[in-house]
């Protein structure tokens, strides 16, 4: 009786079969960003001297994102130099990501790189403007903001 029912079971399985089979083979790659600094041309500022589009950094962005990614940048002090001995004494400072003027004054802005398709190594220039201030009228020392920079994919 074994041997029918195996008999049985190879004719069925034998019975359904093709002269050809497909196999579809599927992979992924996740999307991959990061973002680094070279800062060797940052510099300290004299505030009472003003400048326009100083290179604070360049900014390497990797990405191989297919639909591109964003550049969030985040300013402590709401894009100003602040007195490190009294935060009543500041001065504003406007940055330039890529060449676009970024609005910090609330805290961040972000630079849209959508069209940064693909395989992407793009090397990026960080710019800052301030008008000098009267040494006269703020307090003497050192003066700081802290921006970060964050890449994510879309």
């Amino acid at each position: 009786m074994k041997k029918l029912i195996a008999l049985t079971t190879l004719l069925a399985s034998t019975a359904f079969a093709s002269s050809t089979a497909t196999l579809q083979l599927n992979g992924v790659i996740a999307s991959a960003v990061s973002i680094s600094l070279d800062t060797t041309s940052s510099q300290v500022f004299d505030l009472t001297n003003g400048e326009t589009d100083a290179l604070v950094a360049t900014a390497t962005e990797i990405s191989n994102s297919n639909t591109g990614y964003v550049i969030n940048v985040a300013s402590v002090n709401n894009g100003a130099f602040v007195s490190t001995s009294d935060s009543n004494f500041s001065v504003n400072y406007t940055m330039k990501y890529d060449g676009q003027t970024l609005n910090l004054a609330s805290g961040s802005d972000t630079v849209d790189k959508s069209a940064s398709t693909g395989v992407v190594n793009n090397q990026s220039p960080i710019t800052i403007s301030y008008t000098g201030v009267p040494a006269v009228g703020f307090r003497s020392g050192t003066y700081q903001d802290t921006v970060t920079l964050e890449i994510v994919a879309n």
